[in-house]
């Protein structure tokens, strides 16, 4: 279990120094998101809703695949040819820490949900800034670490060096 709980702090650990390195990426494509959810809260009846929630989906797919480009692709160990066979052995070694991610996930979505409750008693005007303030506040820290630990674990899937022999049936 040990071993399992170190592989999920290396991925958040990976995360932290991908956000702390890449700070202005990081937080200008989270802006972008932000923006575009603050302004469809806000001005819903006149602002183009749907062209925003594609700006914003856009700005975080654009963070992903920056993120895979960066921190998978261009890292040295990365062989397009050892990939199956590095996640397979990721899974059946590690497979625990993917529990242990995914609870702290789910603990990081529920504690990210209180704000959210908390709004429950606005009314009106205020409950639209509220809302607009607490979508460009997670649209720029709480969603794209989110994203940016996902791609982090699946980062540790295709660059896993198993330190277990092969075993091999012969003739294959």
């Amino acid at each position: 279990m040990v071993v399992q709980l170190r592989t999920t702090l290396d991925s958040l650990s990976w995360t932290w120094r991908f956000v702390l390195s890449r700070l202005a990426l990081v937080l200008g494509l989270g802006a972008v998101a932000g923006a575009s959810r603050a302004v469809a809260r806000l001005w819903e009846d006149s602002a183009p809703v749907a062209l925003l929630e594609v700006v914003t989906w856009v700005s975080r797919i654009v963070l992903v695949l920056l993120a895979i480009r960066i921190g998978i692709l261009a890292d040295p160990r990365f062989r397009r040819d050892a990939v199956g066979e590095r996640v397979d052995r990721f899974l059946a070694e590690r497979w625990p820490s993917l529990v242990v991610d995914s609870l702290l996930l789910l603990v990081v979505f529920v504690l990210f949900s209180i704000p959210e409750w908390a709004a429950s008693g606005l009314q009106g005007i205020e409950e639209d800034r509220y809302w607009a303030a607490l979508l460009a506040v997670k649209n720029l820290t709480v969603i794209p670490l989110t994203f940016l630990w996902v791609v982090s674990v699946a980062r540790q899937a295709v660059l896993y060096e198993s330190h277990v022999p092969s075993v091999r049936p012969s003739g294959v």
